[in-house]
């Protein structure tokens, strides 16, 4: 004798939860997230230059993959338990397991917003650290371009008119 209780679960009862597509979900989802944060801060050349910060982020995508795929495993099981609910309305530990559900569901949405943030954070800290003129080939080509760093009003200013008046003079040729 068993020393859990057996489900009376007939084989058209079990709800199956296609793994593999979870996992396929998660993966592409938690590398479109961290693309969407890495490019406000970070560009291909930045990440050739820095690899520690490329490590960093590798670390945040699994485990932003992995809670990720929590969650939407804990979603097909809630989907499970409410089907299950409106065929056995009378099963208390159905109520008590779609609220277990909803609790963790909750907790892994809150996981997955902190790992977002520290990836917000890691990526700013980066930036932070860097010198005023790393990315800056020369004086010259920020002027050409209408980048770079500027200290002060006047500076920025200079810039801009610059820019807008190499905009005219190239729509006029």
């Amino acid at each position: 004798m068993s020393e859990f209780p057996v489900d009376d679960l007939q084989p058209e009862d079990i709800c199956p939860i296609d793994m593999d597509a979870i996992n396929e979900d998660s993966e592409k989802e938690a590398h479109d997230m961290i693309q969407i944060v890495t490019n406000l801060y970070q560009d291909e050349k930045f990440k050739e230059r820095h690899p520690q910060a490329q490590r960093r982020i590798e670390m945040e995508l699994e485990t932003l993959r992995g809670l990720i795929k929590m969650r939407k495993a804990d979603e097909e099981a809630h989907d499970a338990l409410i089907r299950a609910i409106s065929e056995n309305k009378s099963n208390a530990s159905l109520y008590r397991s779609m609220a277990e559900i909803q609790k963790t569901s909750i907790a892994l949405t809150n996981k997955i917003h902190d790992t977002i943030d520290r990836l917000n954070t890691i990526c700013k800290g980066f930036q932070l650290e860097l010198p005023l003129e790393e990315g800056v080939d020369s004086p010259a080509q920020d002027k050409k371009e209408g980048q770079g760093a500027h200290r002060g009003s006047k500076s920025f200013i200079e810039s801009m008119m610059s820019t807008e008046n190499n905009l005219f003079s190239e729509e006029e040729s």
